[in-house]
């Protein structure tokens, strides 16, 4: 009986150990659905994660029917160029802008533990870990969920002060290795192109890897 509870107290405190920051491995590809929550929109992506060479590319899918005036778009993040490539696939126009410092994909070490639960149903589940930039004199700007094992990337939420809007990024399909890697191959009108603050678009899909404020 005794051995018994013994196993049972050390299984407890196993679990309810805080789990560390991590990182996700580092080669990714993956499908991405981000959602604008104030302008009510949704891009699907195709994506790809390089740690080695410090650089992500997000390809939009052209899905969800026809959408007279949308603009699809190639984005490159080239860190160690400090480079970023907004190329509009529609106008054949292409935006450069200083990438800024590179943060590998996952939690920054002083990230704060929000919480652990599952994800889908028995006999199919995958164990999470949710993580924030939120300390105990402000509200969170960032939040990431990601597996438990090897820290693949599930879903992130960001709010931008700046431009007062909220998005949420949902991973799927995550497999390891870089399975296109033309996608970091800047378009030809992006090799002459003048430099310029980025988009919006191009500033949230950096804040998919966490935290900028506690990144740096």
């Amino acid at each position: 009986m005794y051995k018994i509870l013994a196993v049972l107290t050390l299984a407890a405190v196993a679990y309810s150990q805080i789990p560390q920051p991590c990182f996700s491995p580092p080669l990714l590809s993956f499908y991405a659905v981000q959602y604008n929550q104030e302008f009510t929109t949704f891009r699907n992506f195709d994506a790809a994660y390089d740690n080695q060479g410090e650089r992500f590319a997000f390809y939009e899918r052209e899905e969800g029917g026809p959408a007279p005036g949308r603009q699809y778009f190639h984005i490159i993040v080239l860190h160690r160029q400090n480079v970023v490539y907004e190329y509009n696939r529609n106008s054949n126009v292409c935006r450069r802008a200083q990438a800024g410092p590179f943060r590998p994909f996952g939690v920054p070490p002083n990230g704060r533990f929000e919480g652990e639960y599952y994800i889908g149903g028995p006999g199919e589940t995958v164990e999470a870990v949710e993580w924030s930039d939120r300390s105990d004199v402000r509200r969170e700007e960032w939040i990431g969920v990601f597996s438990r094992v090897n820290c693949y990337p599930i879903r992130t939420w960001e709010h931008s002060g700046i431009f007062n809007q909220t998005i949420h990024t949902h991973i799927y399909n995550v497999v390891q290795g870089i399975t296109n890697p033309s996608i970091f191959e800047p378009p030809q009108a992006c090799l002459n192109a003048t430099l310029n603050e980025p988009t919006f678009l191009g500033k949230s899909l950096q804040g998919m890897y966490h935290s900028k404020r506690n990144g740096h």
